[in-house]
Parts: C-alpha cells; sequence; structure tokens
C-alpha cells in the first residue's frame, strides 16, 4: 500500500494479508503481520520505520492502529517500543494510553500515556519512569 500527501509517495506499507472493509465508521483496511511501514519526508528520505503485528487503516480519518510489537525507529536513532500506537497521518501525531519505551544511544525513557510527533523529537509521557546518562 502507498499513500500520497501532496502528489509524492509518503507511506510504504507492506504486508502479507490486507482486506478492506466498508463500515459505518468509514473504510477500513486490516493488515496481518509482519507489517513494515516507512515514512517519507519531502525529499524522499526515510525518516521514520514502523514495525508491528497488526495494523488498521481508516481511511476516511487518515488514522492507523498499530497492534502488537509495535517499534518504531526514527532516522535520529530513537526507538519506541510499544503494544499498541495510534497514528494520525494528517496531524502527523502518535499517541498510546499503554506503557511505552523510548529509547536513543545515550538514555531512556518509559511510562504510560504517550503523546507525540512522528519523528519523536517532541513527546509527553504521563506516567514517567526513565533513566539519563548525566556527564
Amino acid at each position: 500500500m502507498r499513500l500520497l500527501e501532496g502528489g509524492k509517495k509518503q507511506v510504504i506499507l507492506t504486508s502479507p494479508y490486507a482486506a478492506t472493509y466498508e463500515k459505518d465508521s468509514g473504510t477500513e483496511t486490516h493488515f496481518k503481520g509482519p507489517v513494515k511501514i516507512a515514512i517519507k519526508d519531502s525529499t524522499g528520505k526515510i525518516t521514520t520505520t514502523v514495525s508491528c503485528d497488526k495494523a488498521v487503516f481508516n481511511s476516511n480519518k487518515s488514522i492507523f492502529d498499530f497492534t502488537g510489537h509495535v517499534v518504531v525507529k526514527t532516522d535520529k536513532k530513537k526507538t519506541l517500543r510499544s503494544e499498541f500506537l495510534k497514528w494520525l497521518q494528517n496531524t502527523h501525531k502518535i499517541e498510546t494510553p499503554d506503557y511505552v519505551v523510548i529509547t536513543t544511544p545515550k538514555d531512556s525513557i518509559a511510562g504510560y500515556g504517550l503523546k507525540s510527533n512522528e519523528n519523536l523529537s517532541n513527546y509527553v509521557i504521563k506516567k514517567v519512569k526513565g533513566r539519563v546518562s548525566v556527564k
């Protein structure tokens, strides 16, 4: 599956299984894994990748729900791990009420209730626990 934004390929999703359903809430496409997603910036460079066991895409709302072993990696060497993640494609935001761990080469932080931008450069975790290296 390829999604366009501004006439350019911005999201490339691969999955061995996909099924589309018409529902009252809109058209949903269900993917079963492993599911792999690559998100490109305006220059065509892959800036974020997502892998998970299952994904559901609501095309009317442009929202993805990722479940099962969700791993997000950015080109800035940040990694997010969770069991559930919602991606609001139109606003370029991600969120989860569940437990999440974000790691970088220098530190890690964990907690419940994440709201962030796609590349994890600006995020808020509600209930936080973490370890930070201080020089």
